[in-house]
């Protein structure tokens, strides 16, 4: 048995190792072993408690692959989320990269160009990556109509993900063969939604691993790819909170991203800045702001495709492609078929 598995499919069905081994009758001794790579087997009838406990298949314990930790991706997170919450997450997101690491040598697609793009190579730094991809990437002048599109005509893979919690907004992992793997928190309105994407994509461009600046250096590239500067600064002379809501309904970003990117560019001094938040504040839109219960939130298509490659071109059945991705039985239908889960009562 592959140890790791054992332990990702314990986290992600939020077990404690005590109550994962109580429940399919083992000690905890024997499976704290087992997560180590000291033991390499169980008895049938207990692994087939396993597979019946969690809903994975024998062949998602017994193959290779293992973690990737989420520290190791590029991930935008509050301070505030648990280590309980990140732990199950990391299991999640490490699953389902594996699951959709099968499907990619079998398919071949077209994209526009995506460089990897050091900041230090740029005297503008991100903005400039993000001027000069605007022009590569033929985008018009004005907003991107559609930035989820956008991502995965790069080759981005796109996933609304839920995590179960608010204090993860996305997060970015690399597939084996580099395809990467954006994860959206669909929880949050479609405004938010796109600045996370954008943030994401930076990500994509110039970082393969997390250092002290990429965070800042992901957030400078979205803005510019969102915003232009040379477009938007022009539209914030004044700048008040009616004038905000036009802004955002053109952009179609959230207010307090583009208060933060005028600050950022030297339009708004921090006083002002300050004023219009509480304003904002004082309408109760920190968290929801006009057009947020109006707008759709982008929907992600490539995953679809590649799923529909397999069933309609190459003739897969449902089950034969739920057992050579090693899927959870009880998750496979919602996670890539588009069926809506359901609990037994």
């Amino acid at each position: 048995m592959n140890p790791e598995k054992v332990a990702m499919a314990r986290l992600a069905c939020g077990f404690t190792q005590a109550s994962f081994a109580t429940s399919i009758g083992i000690s905890q001794s024997l499976l704290s072993k087992l997560e180590d790579g000291l033991r390499r087997d169980l008895p049938e009838d207990k692994l087939a408690s396993m597979v019946s406990l969690t809903g994975f298949p024998e062949t998602f314990f017994t193959r290779e692959g293992g973690r990737r930790a989420m520290s190791d991706d590029l991930f935008r997170k509050s301070k505030a989320a648990g280590a309980k919450v990140l732990a199950q997450n990391d299991a999640l997101v490490n699953i389902r990269r594996l699951e959709i690491e099968t499907l990619l040598p079998k398919v071949e697609f077209e994209t526009l160009p995506r460089p990897h793009c050091s900041v230090e190579d740029f005297a503008g730094g991100a903005r400039e990556i993000a001027r000069n991809l605007r022009h590569a990437w033929r985008l018009d002048q004005g907003p991107i109509e559609n930035l989820t599109k956008l991502a995965e005509d790069i080759g981005c893979i796109v996933i609304h993900f839920d995590f179960g919690t608010s204090k993860i907004d996305g997060l970015t992992s690399f597939a084996n063969d580099g395809t990467p793997i954006i994860f959206l928190n669909p929880a949050f309105p479609a405004a938010r939604l796109r600045a996370t994407l954008a943030h994401e994509i930076g990500h994509v461009i110039m970082h393969h691993f997390m250092t002290a600046t990429a965070d800042e250096e992901a957030w400078q590239f979205a803005y510019e790819l969102l915003m232009p500067e040379r477009e938007i600064r022009p539209s914030l002379f004044p700048l008040n909170i009616d004038k905000l809501v036009l802004l955002k309904n053109k952009w179609k970003v959230s207010m307090q991203f583009i208060l933060m990117w005028a600050r950022e560019m030297g339009a708004l001094k921090d006083g002002y800045f300050r004023v219009l938040m509480c304003q904002i504040s004082k309408r109760g839109w920190r968290k929801l702001e006009p057009f947020d219960g109006e707008w759709l939130i982008e929907q992600p298509t490539f995953l679809r495709e590649i799923i529909d490659y397999h069933l309609k071109d190459l003739g897969y059945t449902e089950d034969e492609l739920r057992s050579s991705m090693a899927a959870n039985e009880r998750t496979f239908g919602p996670d890539y078929l588009g069926r809506p889960s359901f609990t037994v009562l």
